[in-house]
């Protein structure tokens, strides 16, 4: 997407015979920010976060027999699915809020 941007005169800087103007580049409607980073990409790596650690939970439990959430030496495991949900529940919020 091509935004069109309008040149604005930011500063002057003079001094004695030298003078420096700074120019500032501003976006005519929205920001770049909107559109920096597609809507359906954040929703397929927000579902890819949430899909993967589901799985990951479900293929190591299967490989150990461990589903005992209670157990110590299954927490790195379950810390790591819980990172990868909580990533993916919030992209989806992120995703989904309006401006």
């Amino acid at each position: 997407m091509v935004t069109k941007l309008k040149v604005e005169k930011c500063l002057v800087l003079e001094r004695g015979d030298y003078t420096k103007i700074i120019y500032r580049l501003t976006p005519l409607s929205g920001t770049m920010e909107e559109n920096s980073f597609p809507k359906k990409a954040k929703l397929a790596l927000s579902l890819l976060m949430i899909i993967g650690a589901l799985v990951f939970y479900w293929a190591w439990g299967i490989m150990y027999d461990s589903w005992n959430i209670f157990d110590g030496s299954n927490m790195g495991v379950y810390s790591i699915v819980v990172i990868m949900l909580a990533f993916g529940i919030l992209g989806l919020f992120l995703t989904r809020a309006k401006n």
